[in-house]
Formats: C-alpha cells, sequence, structure tokens
C-alpha cells in the first residue's frame, strides 16, 4: 500500500539531495532539527559536522556519535561528540564486521 502521490514542488525535495548524505545537503536536515527544543541529536555517517557540534554544543545539545570500529570512534572523539555509541555487526551488517562483544572493548 502506498500512500498518496507527492505534488509537484515536493517530488525534486523527496528525490534529490536531501536524501543523500552530504555536509552541505545535511546542514538544512540539521536547521529543521535545531528549529525545535532539541536536546539530543545523533550522527551516524562518519565524523559529526563541525556545524552540528558547534551549534548543538552552543545550545546546550547533547551530541552522539555511532561508530562501528575504533577508528570511527576516535574520528567522532576528535569531532567533539559527547557521547560515542557502538554498534556492532547485529544493527543490520551497515557498520562493518566487527560484533558488538569484541567493539565495545575496543572502543573502550
Amino acid at each position: 500500500m502506498t500512500g498518496p502521490p507527492l505534488p509537484e514542488d515536493e517530488k525534486i525535495r523527496a528525490t534529490g539531495a536531501l536524501l543523500s548524505w552530504s555536509h552541505k545537503g545535511a546542514q538544512p536536515l540539521m536547521d529543521v532539527a535545531f528549529a525545535h527544543r532539541t536536546k539530543f541529536i545523533a550522527n551516524a555517517l562518519g565524523p559529526a559536522p563541525d556545524y552540528m557540534v558547534e551549534h548543538a554544543h552552543a545550545n546546550d545539545v547533547v551530541v552522539a556519535g555511532l561508530v562501528g570500529k575504533k577508528q570511527h570512534a576516535e574520528r567522532q572523539r576528535n569531532a567533539g561528540v559527547d557521547i560515542i555509541v557502538a554498534q556492532g555487526y547485529e544493527a543490520g551488517g551497515h557498520t562493518g564486521e566487527i560484533s558488538t562483544m569484541v567493539l565495545i572493548p575496543e572502543v573502550v
């Protein structure tokens, strides 16, 4: 079952850059999040962008970074995130081939 068709002006946004990952495409999405009373924001694709961390911290918002390898945790830490979330292969396999049981001690 599908919903009603998108209006023509929405089709471009729905199929364009806003749904693909880039720092340029992420900024408008973060602007929406920060326009609300956000208390926590998480980044899952690479190190958290400087804009996200700076804006979040300036507004008392906690920043998390999801990682699948020790190196990812180091990059997130260097980006200034407050919380590192280690998620292993069991999270759908999209984080790599390391299980959570092995990953957590490596990240810690």
